[in-house]
Protein backbone atom coordinates (compact mmCIF):
# COMPACT_ATOMS: atom_id res chain seq x y z
CA UNK A 1 0.00 0.00 0.00
CA UNK A 2 1.34 3.47 -0.89
CA UNK A 3 2.23 5.38 2.23
CA UNK A 4 0.13 8.32 1.00
CA UNK A 5 -2.93 6.08 0.54
CA UNK A 6 -5.33 6.02 3.48
CA UNK A 7 -7.13 2.81 4.43
CA UNK A 8 -10.89 3.13 4.03
CA UNK A 9 -11.83 -0.16 5.60
CA UNK A 10 -13.75 -1.33 2.52
CA UNK A 11 -11.54 -4.40 2.31
CA UNK A 12 -13.45 -5.74 5.32
CA UNK A 13 -16.78 -5.98 3.47
CA UNK A 14 -15.69 -8.48 0.79
CA UNK A 15 -14.19 -11.90 1.01
CA UNK A 16 -11.60 -13.31 -1.39
CA UNK A 17 -14.29 -14.36 -3.90
CA UNK A 18 -16.01 -11.02 -4.04
CA UNK A 19 -18.92 -11.99 -1.82
CA UNK A 20 -20.17 -9.52 0.76
CA UNK A 21 -19.32 -10.44 4.32
CA UNK A 22 -22.04 -10.89 6.91
CA UNK A 23 -23.55 -7.61 8.12
CA UNK A 24 -21.45 -5.71 5.60
CA UNK A 25 -23.87 -2.79 5.54
CA UNK A 26 -23.26 -2.21 9.23
CA UNK A 27 -19.56 -1.53 8.70
CA UNK A 28 -18.57 1.99 9.64
CA UNK A 29 -16.98 2.65 6.26
CA UNK A 30 -20.25 1.75 4.48
CA UNK A 31 -22.37 3.91 6.78
CA UNK A 32 -19.99 6.84 6.32
CA UNK A 33 -19.93 6.53 2.55
CA UNK A 34 -23.60 5.69 1.86
CA UNK A 35 -25.35 7.39 4.75
CA UNK A 36 -29.06 6.48 4.83
CA UNK A 37 -28.68 4.47 1.63
CA UNK A 38 -26.89 1.83 3.66
CA UNK A 39 -30.29 0.90 5.17
CA UNK A 40 -32.10 0.73 1.83
CA UNK A 41 -33.59 -2.78 1.44
CA UNK A 42 -32.77 -2.71 -2.27
CA UNK A 43 -29.05 -3.28 -1.72
CA UNK A 44 -29.75 -5.96 0.84
CA UNK A 45 -30.71 -8.25 -2.05
CA UNK A 46 -27.15 -8.14 -3.43
CA UNK A 47 -24.86 -10.89 -2.17
CA UNK A 48 -21.82 -10.18 -4.36
CA UNK A 49 -20.09 -6.99 -5.41
CA UNK A 50 -20.19 -7.94 -9.14
CA UNK A 51 -23.98 -8.11 -8.88
CA UNK A 52 -24.12 -4.43 -7.94
CA UNK A 53 -21.91 -3.54 -10.88
CA UNK A 54 -24.04 -5.58 -13.30
CA UNK A 55 -27.26 -4.04 -11.97
CA UNK A 56 -25.84 -0.54 -12.36
CA UNK A 57 -24.75 -1.20 -15.95
CA UNK A 58 -28.12 -2.77 -16.82
CA UNK A 59 -29.97 0.25 -15.43
CA UNK A 60 -27.78 2.64 -17.40
CA UNK A 61 -28.55 0.73 -20.57
CA UNK A 62 -32.27 0.86 -19.86
CA UNK A 63 -32.28 4.61 -19.35
CA UNK A 64 -31.60 6.77 -22.38
CA UNK A 65 -32.57 10.36 -23.10
CA UNK A 66 -34.61 10.42 -19.86
CA UNK A 67 -36.66 7.47 -21.14
CA UNK A 68 -36.86 4.12 -19.38
CA UNK A 69 -36.66 1.35 -21.96
CA UNK A 70 -38.39 -1.93 -21.00
CA UNK A 71 -36.23 -5.07 -21.20
CA UNK A 72 -36.97 -7.81 -23.69
CA UNK A 73 -39.38 -10.53 -22.59
CA UNK A 74 -36.56 -13.07 -22.33
CA UNK A 75 -34.22 -10.75 -20.43
CA UNK A 76 -32.59 -12.20 -17.29
CA UNK A 77 -34.36 -11.62 -13.95
CA UNK A 78 -31.66 -9.24 -12.74
CA UNK A 79 -32.30 -7.01 -15.78
CA UNK A 80 -36.00 -6.89 -14.96
CA UNK A 81 -35.20 -6.17 -11.32
CA UNK A 82 -33.05 -3.24 -12.39
CA UNK A 83 -35.84 -1.99 -14.63
CA UNK A 84 -38.42 -2.18 -11.86
CA UNK A 85 -36.11 -0.44 -9.38
CA UNK A 86 -35.32 2.30 -11.89
CA UNK A 87 -39.06 2.80 -12.39
CA UNK A 88 -39.55 3.67 -8.74
CA UNK A 89 -40.64 0.32 -7.33
CA UNK A 90 -40.22 0.26 -3.52
CA UNK A 91 -37.40 -1.83 -2.16
CA UNK A 92 -39.80 -4.35 -0.62
CA UNK A 93 -43.57 -5.09 -0.50
CA UNK A 94 -43.71 -3.71 3.04
CA UNK A 95 -42.60 -0.27 1.83
CA UNK A 96 -45.77 0.41 -0.16
CA UNK A 97 -47.83 3.16 1.48
CA UNK A 98 -51.28 2.77 -0.05
CA UNK A 99 -54.85 3.80 0.79
CA UNK A 100 -57.71 1.31 0.52
CA UNK A 101 -60.66 3.70 0.71
CA UNK A 102 -63.90 1.90 -0.06
CA UNK A 103 -62.35 -1.57 0.16
CA UNK A 104 -62.89 -3.90 3.10
CA UNK A 105 -59.59 -5.78 3.27
CA UNK A 106 -57.69 -7.51 6.06
CA UNK A 107 -53.99 -6.90 6.69
CA UNK A 108 -53.23 -10.34 5.24
CA UNK A 109 -55.08 -9.50 2.02
CA UNK A 110 -53.26 -6.18 1.74
CA UNK A 111 -49.91 -7.95 2.22
CA UNK A 112 -50.78 -10.34 -0.61
CA UNK A 113 -51.58 -7.42 -2.89
CA UNK A 114 -48.34 -5.65 -1.96
CA UNK A 115 -46.33 -8.77 -2.74
CA UNK A 116 -48.00 -8.99 -6.16
CA UNK A 117 -47.41 -5.28 -6.87
CA UNK A 118 -43.75 -5.74 -6.04
CA UNK A 119 -43.45 -8.89 -8.13
CA UNK A 120 -44.83 -7.22 -11.26
CA UNK A 121 -42.77 -4.09 -10.68
CA UNK A 122 -45.41 -1.47 -9.87
CA UNK A 123 -44.30 1.76 -8.28
CA UNK A 124 -46.42 3.30 -5.56
CA UNK A 125 -48.35 5.60 -7.92
CA UNK A 126 -49.24 2.75 -10.26
CA UNK A 127 -50.30 0.50 -7.38
CA UNK A 128 -52.51 3.22 -5.88
CA UNK A 129 -54.14 3.88 -9.25
CA UNK A 130 -54.96 0.18 -9.57
CA UNK A 131 -56.47 0.09 -6.08
CA UNK A 132 -58.56 3.19 -6.81
CA UNK A 133 -59.86 1.56 -9.99
CA UNK A 134 -60.91 -1.58 -8.13
CA UNK A 135 -62.58 0.51 -5.40
CA UNK A 136 -64.49 2.57 -7.96
CA UNK A 137 -65.59 -0.59 -9.77
CA UNK A 138 -66.91 -2.08 -6.53
CA UNK A 139 -68.71 1.17 -5.74
CA UNK A 140 -70.46 1.20 -9.10
CA UNK A 141 -71.47 -2.44 -8.74
CA UNK A 142 -72.92 -1.73 -5.28
CA UNK A 143 -74.86 1.26 -6.57
CA UNK A 144 -76.24 -0.83 -9.43
CA UNK A 145 -77.34 -3.55 -7.00
CA UNK A 146 -79.01 -1.01 -4.71
CA UNK A 147 -80.81 0.56 -7.67
CA UNK A 148 -82.01 -2.83 -8.89
CA UNK A 149 -83.17 -3.76 -5.39
CA UNK A 150 -85.04 -0.46 -5.01
CA UNK A 151 -86.78 -0.92 -8.35
CA UNK A 152 -87.74 -4.45 -7.37
CA UNK A 153 -89.23 -3.19 -4.07
CA UNK A 154 -91.18 -0.45 -5.83
CA UNK A 155 -92.66 -2.98 -8.25
CA UNK A 156 -93.57 -5.24 -5.34
CA UNK A 157 -95.30 -2.36 -3.52
CA UNK A 158 -97.26 -1.53 -6.66
CA UNK A 159 -98.37 -5.15 -6.85
CA UNK A 160 -99.35 -5.01 -3.18
CA UNK A 161 -101.50 -1.91 -3.72
CA UNK A 162 -103.07 -3.52 -6.76
CA UNK A 163 -103.89 -6.66 -4.75
CA UNK A 164 -105.49 -4.85 -1.79
CA UNK A 165 -106.77 -1.72 -3.51
CA UNK A 166 -106.14 1.81 -2.26
CA UNK A 167 -108.32 1.49 0.85
CA UNK A 168 -107.04 -1.97 1.76
CA UNK A 169 -103.45 -0.89 1.14
CA UNK A 170 -103.82 2.12 3.45
CA UNK A 171 -105.32 -0.11 6.15
CA UNK A 172 -102.47 -2.55 5.63
CA UNK A 173 -99.98 0.22 6.33
CA UNK A 174 -101.89 1.35 9.43
CA UNK A 175 -101.89 -2.20 10.83
CA UNK A 176 -98.18 -2.46 10.05
CA UNK A 177 -97.47 0.84 11.83
CA UNK A 178 -99.48 -0.31 14.86
CA UNK A 179 -97.23 -3.35 15.21
CA UNK A 180 -94.08 -1.23 14.90
CA UNK A 181 -95.27 1.17 17.60
CA UNK A 182 -95.67 -1.73 19.99
CA UNK A 183 -92.70 -3.94 19.19
CA UNK A 184 -90.13 -1.87 17.27
CA UNK A 185 -89.68 1.37 19.19
CA UNK A 186 -85.96 1.45 18.31
CA UNK A 187 -86.64 1.30 14.59
CA UNK A 188 -84.76 -1.93 13.94
CA UNK A 189 -86.88 -2.85 10.91
CA UNK A 190 -86.24 0.58 9.40
CA UNK A 191 -82.49 0.33 9.98
CA UNK A 192 -82.40 -3.10 8.34
CA UNK A 193 -84.29 -1.78 5.31
CA UNK A 194 -87.11 -4.28 5.73
CA UNK A 195 -90.11 -1.93 5.74
CA UNK A 196 -90.35 -1.89 1.95
CA UNK A 197 -90.44 -5.67 1.61
CA UNK A 198 -94.04 -6.75 0.79
CA UNK A 199 -93.77 -9.99 2.75
CA UNK A 200 -92.59 -8.13 5.85
CA UNK A 201 -95.34 -5.52 5.49
CA UNK A 202 -98.04 -8.21 5.27
CA UNK A 203 -96.57 -10.05 8.25
CA UNK A 204 -96.46 -6.92 10.43
CA UNK A 205 -99.95 -5.90 9.27
CA UNK A 206 -101.40 -9.31 10.16
CA UNK A 207 -99.91 -9.02 13.65
CA UNK A 208 -101.32 -5.49 14.06
CA UNK A 209 -104.74 -6.58 12.88
CA UNK A 210 -104.75 -9.57 15.25
CA UNK A 211 -103.79 -7.30 18.17
CA UNK A 212 -106.61 -4.85 17.38
CA UNK A 213 -109.12 -7.71 17.12
CA UNK A 214 -107.98 -9.08 20.48
CA UNK A 215 -108.34 -5.63 22.02
CA UNK A 216 -111.84 -5.27 20.57
CA UNK A 217 -112.90 -8.66 21.90
CA UNK A 218 -111.36 -7.90 25.28
CA UNK A 219 -113.04 -4.50 25.40
CA UNK A 220 -116.42 -6.03 24.45
CA UNK A 221 -116.07 -8.76 27.05
CA UNK A 222 -115.13 -6.19 29.71
CA UNK A 223 -118.10 -3.97 28.79
CA UNK A 224 -120.49 -6.91 28.98
CA UNK A 225 -119.10 -7.97 32.35
CA UNK A 226 -119.46 -4.46 33.80
CA UNK A 227 -123.02 -4.27 32.50
CA UNK A 228 -123.90 -7.55 34.18
CA UNK A 229 -122.32 -6.44 37.47
CA UNK A 230 -124.17 -3.13 37.42
CA UNK A 231 -127.43 -5.01 36.85
CA UNK A 232 -126.73 -7.22 39.87
CA UNK A 233 -125.91 -4.14 41.98
CA UNK A 234 -129.25 -2.57 41.06
CA UNK A 235 -131.11 -5.78 41.92
CA UNK A 236 -129.48 -6.06 45.36
CA UNK A 237 -129.97 -2.35 46.10
CA UNK A 238 -133.67 -2.62 45.21
CA UNK A 239 -134.07 -5.53 47.60
CA UNK A 240 -135.79 -4.59 50.91
CA UNK A 241 -132.94 -6.14 52.86
CA UNK A 242 -130.52 -3.50 51.55
CA UNK A 243 -132.31 -0.51 53.11
CA UNK A 244 -133.89 -2.24 56.15
CA UNK A 245 -131.23 -2.54 58.84
CA UNK A 246 -133.46 -4.88 60.86
CA UNK A 247 -133.84 -7.28 57.97
CA UNK A 248 -132.12 -10.64 58.61
CA UNK A 249 -130.40 -10.41 55.20
CA UNK A 250 -129.34 -6.76 55.56
CA UNK A 251 -125.64 -7.30 56.38
CA UNK A 252 -125.26 -10.00 53.75
CA UNK A 253 -126.95 -7.82 51.10
CA UNK A 254 -124.75 -4.77 51.89
CA UNK A 255 -121.64 -7.00 51.82
CA UNK A 256 -122.69 -8.37 48.44
CA UNK A 257 -123.24 -4.90 46.97
CA UNK A 258 -119.81 -3.82 48.29
CA UNK A 259 -118.21 -6.88 46.72
CA UNK A 260 -119.92 -6.17 43.40
CA UNK A 261 -118.70 -2.55 43.41
CA UNK A 262 -115.13 -3.72 44.05
CA UNK A 263 -115.44 -6.26 41.26
CA UNK A 264 -116.79 -3.59 38.90
CA UNK A 265 -113.88 -1.26 39.71
CA UNK A 266 -111.39 -4.03 39.10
Amino acid sequence: MNENTQSTGFQTILDAEGNFTENWREQECVKTSLGELANDPTIADFKRFPDIVKSFISTKKLVGANTLIPPKEDSPPDVWESYYNAGGRPGSPEQYKLKYDGLEMSDAEKSTWHALFHEIGLNERQAQKLINQVSEGNKQKLQALELAADQERQEALKALRLRYGDTGYDQLMKDKDATLRLFDKKGVFQKLGLLEEPEVIEMLASIGKAIDEDRLVSHTQTSESKSQIEQQIKEFMNHPAFTDASHPQHKATVAKVTELYQKRSA
